[in-house]
């Protein structure tokens, strides 16, 4: 599929889908919170400014009779302090890896990053591409980082950062595909530091590449959206996304991730 019959696709798919922009039920809220990975990614992030973040999250949660959220996402450093915040919950710790958010470092450091994080106690760790391979069309060395990634990471899961705001849809479906090939366990739109963050269109493109995969060999790959999901209408734009691409069965935290800092507490808002 060339760049033009793709960009097609996609705008008849928005066309054809006014689920993407539909109401929603306040269960289906509860249904999101359960899909988030609430995340702090600062400068100046701190042991104290992080341990009062989750502490703070898990106390919105309890207070509300809500949902846990799917996981606390921070910096790798943090990882081992999270862990042991979360112990009594079922709760994951999601870390960036391999010089997030650019990706731009040797292939031996992003891999020994990987790897302390897995050591640390990540559940979850969230690899950034770096998207000058995906522009100078070097895909081979594209699925080679991530081969390395995924073997590094060992039996935890691995998510794939695209960074969508920087590739044509296009690239966002090639490289997907290279990276769902290469053993990503979720394939992620944005690291939330770029010029933009999540869009339906690029999410749509990486839709089609699970739903591909999953029609050739059986198996199931997770979505996550991230970078600039606010608002609970925001979300559920993304919740009925995947759920009309792909189908129920992805509407759970196993396949299903929206990365966000805020979203949580706008949700509980609106809620009340």
């Amino acid at each position: 599929m060339d760049y033009t019959q793709l960009n097609s696709w996609v705008q008849k798919k928005l066309q054809d889908n006014n689920d993407y922009k539909s109401s929603y039920e306040k269960e289906r809220l509860k249904n999101i919170i359960g899909c988030i990975d609430l995340t702090t990614l600062n400068a100046t992030d701190s042991p104290t400014s992080v341990r009062q973040f989750v502490k703070n999250g898990i106390h919105k949660l309890s207070i509300n009779s809500l949902p846990e959220v799917a996981a606390f996402c921070v910096f790798s450093n943090f990882a081992s302090q999270v862990k042991t915040q979360l112990v009594h919950t079922n709760i994951d710790v999601a870390c960036v890896a391999t010089a997030f958010p650019h990706g731009q470092a040797d292939l031996q450091s992003k891999i020994k990053e990987v790897e302390a994080a897995v050591v640390a106690g990540a559940d979850d760790i969230d690899v950034v591409i770096n998207r000058g391979m995906v522009l100078d069309g070097d895909y081979e060395g594209l699925a080679s980082e991530i081969k390395a990634f995924s073997e590094a990471s060992s039996k935890v899961h691995l998510k794939v950062i695209l960074e969508v705001c920087e590739l044509s849809l296009e690239q966002v479906y090639l490289a997907a595909k290279i990276s769902i090939e290469n053993g990503a366990n979720f394939i992620k739109t944005s690291t939330g530091k770029g010029s933009s963050g999540a869009s339906l269109e690029a999410s749509l493109v990486m839709c089609l590449a699970i739903k591909e995969h999953f029609e050739k060999t059986g198996l199931m790959i997770g979505f996550k959206a991230a970078g600039g999901i606010s608002t609970s209408e925001g979300a559920n734009q993304y919740w009925s996304l995947v759920e009309n691409c792909l189908g129920e069965k992805w509407m759970n935290k196993r396949y299903f991730r929206i990365g966000a800092s805020s979203l949580l507490k706008n949700i509980i808002a609106d809620l009340a």
